[in-house]
């Protein structure tokens, strides 16, 4: 016997009309490099990234698959990214 709270399959089901969409294929797209949703999230990764004072470490936590590396690598420029992988090395922290 089914019960009120249960869900049908067909309820899970979310059809979406292509028809709303101004591209053909995603390969149109513009990639995004930002995080959707993470907003408290991205400012405390912007603040912490910027905190240029010898000893304070920066530590990422979630889930995976949320994009912590990718808005990460995508925030810092490469001559940051270069810089910081130097710094990682020296301190032995790879």
């Amino acid at each position: 016997m089914k019960k009120s709270n249960e869900l049908s399959y067909k309820d899970l089901k979310m059809i979406c009309n292509p028809d709303l969409f101004q591209f053909e294929t995603t390969d149109e797209l513009e990639p995004i490099n930002t995080g959707i949703g993470q907003d408290r999230g991205i400012k405390a990764l912007e603040f912490g990234i910027n905190v240029d004072i010898k000893g304070y470490n920066l530590y990422l936590e979630g889930p995976s698959g949320v994009g912590k590396t990718m808005y990460t690598k995508n925030y810092l420029n490469k001559s940051e990214l270069e810089q910081l992988s130097n710094f990682c090395k020296e301190n032995k922290l790879l």
